[in-house]
Parts: structure tokens; sequence; C-alpha cells
């Protein structure tokens, strides 16, 4: 059975790292890596579960310009949780993990995550995440440009 919480909320970057590599033909490799300050508290004994979205800034792109992607491969893992009494049947999970809106041309990559939580005073605090892209930089399109 799930159980009820808050929706996990995104806080902020704690660390980001990155290395480019410049592949041939005007394609780029990317290597986005780092840690997202989020907060999400269980609801109870049972499995609390919910969805958080950051956004990954795709790094040394010029002015006005996306990178339009070919490949991706995100992850996303547990960074930091805790417990704030005794631990009863605690649990902390990453379901699932990927890229939203791939089809479009941005200057940052929106990675989604489902996430879970188990113990009446679970939290979860951090996570960590690497995404590896492979795309061309084009012209920013579509929909929530920033």
């Amino acid at each position: 059975m799930t159980g009820f919480a808050p929706a996990p909320t995104f806080v902020g970057f704690e660390r980001q790292f990155h290395v480019v590599t410049d592949l041939g033909s005007g394609k780029r490799g990317y290597v986005i890596t780092g840690t997202a300050r989020m907060q999400f508290k269980a609801a109870g004994q049972d499995w609390s579960r919910g969805s958080i979205t950051f956004d990954v800034p795709v790094p040394e792109l010029a002015p006005g310009m996306g990178l339009r992607l070919i490949y991706w491969a995100p992850l996303v893992t547990l960074a930091a949780v805790s417990n704030d009494s005794v631990a009863t049947d605690a649990g902390w999970a990453v379901d699932r993990f990927d890229l939203l809106m791939t089809h479009l041309c941005r200057r940052f990559v929106t990675v989604k995550a489902d996430v879970a939580v188990r113990d009446a005073d679970g939290w979860m605090w951090r996570l960590g995440y690497s995404v590896n892209l492979v795309g061309t930089p084009a012209p920013e399109s579509g929909p929530d440009v920033h």
C-alpha cells in the first residue's frame, strides 16, 4: 500500500560538475554530474511515493543556442536520507528516472525521478545524478525555454 505525503520538493543544487567533448561532425558529448537538494517526508509506515523534476543546465553553449539531443543516459541515486527516531521498517528508493521533453532544443535537460520513503519519520534530502548527453548545438526551440 502507498501512503500519501506532500510531493517531493526540489530545493536547489549542492554541487555540479561537467566534462564537454567535441565528437566531430558538430556533435558534442557531455557528462554532467551533481547533487540535487530536495525534501520528501514519509506519511507513515507504508511507502510514500512521489515524483520530482529538476532542470540541469547544459554548459558551454553560445547565447541563444540549445542542445538538440541525439543520445542520452541519465542516472539518479540516493545521496542523503535520515530518520528522526527509531527506524521501524524504514526504506528509501529511487524507483525510476528519465529525461523529459528530449525532442526540444534547450539550454537545459529536465530530469524526472520517481522516489519513495517508508517510515513515519523518514526523510529524503539529496539525490545524486549523472546525465550523459550527445547532441548538436542549435537555436533554442519549444516551450519552457529559459
